[in-house]
């Protein structure tokens, strides 16, 4: 079982729902192209974070997903925790990506498949 919580929403995910969980650290440095010379490397600002975090909902998540887009659209930063009790921190959704799957006779999605994408904030 996979738990987070985001803001205030709490992902409880089996091990069939959660699909990937994806951590990415990006070192800012800026390549400099030197003539008859190896290029040289110049730190230009510390790092950046981001965690991208993929699974598929069945029926009864649903709602917690539509709150959740309705939360993001707000562009503020969410306190992320993972459920063993690593804090992440703010955190910035970068994008959400839904696809709706095996529909009933009402027009609903039995199943559908999320990318969160999240990026660490830092406040001063």
């Amino acid at each position: 079982m996979f738990y987070a919580m985001i803001g205030e929403y709490q992902l409880e995910l089996t091990k069939h729902q959660l699909d990937e969980l994806s951590y990415s650290l990006e070192l800012g440095f800026k390549k400099i192209d030197r003539i008859g010379n190896k290029p040289a490397f110049h730190s230009i600002n510390e790092y950046s974070e981001s965690i991208d975090i993929k699974a598929t909902l069945i029926m009864q998540k649903q709602s917690v997903l539509d709150e959740f887009i309705d939360t993001a659209k707000e562009k503020k930063p969410l306190f992320m925790v993972m459920g063993y009790g690593k804090v992440i921190g703010n955190v910035l959704v970068q994008s959400i990506q839904v696809a709706s799957k095996d529909f009933v006779r009402d027009g609903k999605a039995i199943r559908r498949d999320v990318s969160i994408s999240l990026t660490r904030y830092y406040d001063e």
